[in-house]
């Protein structure tokens, strides 16, 4: 349970380090438990990735316990599940392709291993049928978990799915988060959007991705010079171990994309698709990009990311 409510930011520190201590206290009671190993090192990868993300201690102490437990027993789906994190992060140079076989593997020793962040990978790679399916048996297994049930949400968001964000949240209390001004922008109803915005306005300026929303904002109004402006600095304090980041990068390539400046755009949804985020059919379907379209840089870096999610299909689904 403590695992399941681990939460993404620093706040969650004291809570991750609780969960991080029963493992220990477990490895104390029987050093050669293996899949206790596993979970300790998932817990550091999680913290490497969401929660301290630039510290480097997480993901060396993540590795240590991946070795003891592979020592144990190299056949457990929990070591491989680490794995899976560890290749889709900054702390393993996004290895997609070794992400991708470790994901295989969980699936061959165990199908039932899903902590949800097998899902949110999915998602994040463009691979969105792979990700439903992968959700809806997590949810046989565990109807409870929150990170399951969070990912209702999440994945709609990663296909750009306006309809489907608002539909999965239902159920769920209003409040004021980022996604509400997303939703409405990808609606084209920009003046609710401006609403919005402006009710989340004294908070939401402590988080870059807010900032960087209110700047698509005004590009998705026509003020294109001075969003572009806004651009450089909204993106400079985030720092490269930031998970958020590539969904900041991927706004700031809309709001250039908007402003026809396609060269600027293919930048920024380079850097979105090399740290944690290579999600080709959105960046196919996304009507931002609907003006560069016919540019030689979106050409090009379109095709080059066909290639490589139809690589991450096959491998992913191979037999």
């Amino acid at each position: 349970f403590s695992l399941d409510q681990r939460g993404s930011s620093d706040e969650f520190l004291p809570q991750m380090q609780t969960t991080i201590d029963l493992f220990k206290r477990s490895i104390e009671a029987d050093p050669n438990f293996a899949l206790s190993h596993a979970q300790l090192a998932w817990a550091y990868v999680w913290t490497a990735q969401f929660i301290d993300a630039a510290n480097p201690k997480w993901a060396d102490d993540a590795r240590e316990e991946l070795a003891l437990a592979d020592q144990l027993d190299p056949n457990l789906a929990e070591s491989h599940q680490a794995k899976v994190m560890l290749a889709w992060s900054r702390w393993g140079n996004f290895q997609y392709d070794a992400a991708i076989r470790e994901l295989r593997n969980v699936q061959r020793l165990n199908p039932s291993t899903n902590h949800g962040e097998t899902v949110g990978i999915l998602g994040h790679l463009g691979l969105e049928e792979e990700a439903v399916i992968e959700l809806d048996k997590g949810l046989e297994i565990d109807p409870a978990s929150k990170s399951l049930n969070d990912l209702k949400t999440i994945l709609p968001f990663l296909r750009g799915d306006a309809d489907g964000w608002v539909a999965s949240r239902q159920n769920k209390p209003r409040n004021r988060t980022t996604y509400e001004p997303w939703y409405y922008l990808r609606k084209n109803d920009i003046d609710t959007a401006k609403k919005a915005i402006d009710e989340r306005t004294p908070k939401g300026l402590e988080y870059p991705d807010f900032v960087m929303i209110r700047a698509l904002y005004l590009a998705q109004k026509g003020d294109f010079r001075e969003a572009t402006s806004k651009v450089p600095a909204i993106i400079k304090p985030v720092g490269p171990y930031d998970q958020e980041r590539h969904h900041i990068t991927y706004t700031a390539a809309c709001i250039y994309a908007l402003a026809r400046d396609s060269s600027n755009a293919v930048k920024w949804l380079r850097e979105t698709a090399n740290t944690g985020f290579p999600n080709y059919p959105l960046f196919a379907r996304d009507p931002y990009f609907d003006r560069i379209r016919q540019s030689p840089e979106f050409i090009q870096f379109l095709a080059e990311q066909k290639a490589q999610w139809e690589r991450f299909k096959q491998e992913f689904t191979v037999e």
